[in-house]
């Protein structure tokens, strides 16, 4: 099957993200700048994240949430492909659903931010009512994108709805300690806006305690050299 069908990663309107693998494949670094609602059809997906590792098997259903740092690699499964859908969560799409369902939530969310979520009969039916357009059509319009990301907000707050905070929680990351992230996150190549922005800073005053801190790290090093 491998020698016949080439890997596909797939992006339907800046909504949904369809990957298909036949052997190992290491996905990119990156900056996950929103929620996303992930479905694993079939083989694993092993992600490494800022506090740790997990792994998304064959039907799980995972909710990550926004502004986290990620590598991951694709293990398709030792008979079958890997396959799985990710839901793009943007915080215009869930401000849009707020208004409409008349959602307010103040508070700031403070949980875990990946959550495993039972896969019942309707998230399966759901993520499965998605691959025609990922598979056949390859496109879906923006009208209906918007309906199919709404549903399953709706689908996720029906089967928890204490995730109102999770989702609605449009705050910004809180300052934090540049020394602790960046020692932990420095081999994360993504762009410093991203990091400025994980930090809870502006880019300029991500730079300038950035250069303070190793100004001093430097300076320290030649003390302990004399």
């Amino acid at each position: 099957m491998s020698d016949k069908v080439l890997p596909v990663t797939q992006v339907l309107e800046d909504s949904f993200v369809y990957s298909c693998a036949f052997e190992h494949q290491r996905g990119f670094e990156q900056f996950t700048a929103h929620h996303v609602l992930a479905f694993q059809f079939s083989g694993e997906t092993h992600i490494q994240h800022q506090n740790g590792s997990l792994i998304l098997k064959k039907n799980q259903v995972l909710l990550a949430r926004k502004n986290q740092l990620t590598k991951s690699v694709k293990i398709p499964a030792a008979d079958k492909e890997y396959k799985s859908i990710s839901v793009i969560l943007t915080d215009i799409a869930l401000q849009q659903f707020a208004s409409d369902s008349d959602i307010t939530s103040r508070k700031k969310y403070e949980g875990e931010n990946f959550l495993f979520l039972k896969p019942d009969a309707l998230i399966k039916s759901y993520f499965h009512s998605l691959l025609p357009y990922a598979e056949k059509s390859k496109k879906i319009s923006k009208k209906l994108a918007t309906i199919k990301t709404h549903e399953a907000i709706e689908m996720v707050l029906s089967q928890k709805p204490s995730l109102k905070t999770f989702l609605f929680d449009f705050s910004n990351p809180h300052k934090i300690d540049l020394e602790k992230f960046m020692l932990q996150n420095f081999h994360y190549n993504v762009p410093v806006e991203n990091f400025a922005k994980l930090t809870g800073r502006s880019l300029a005053g991500f730079k300038r305690d950035f250069e303070k801190y190793f100004k001093h790290r430097h300076a320290n090093g030649y003390r302990k050299n004399d």
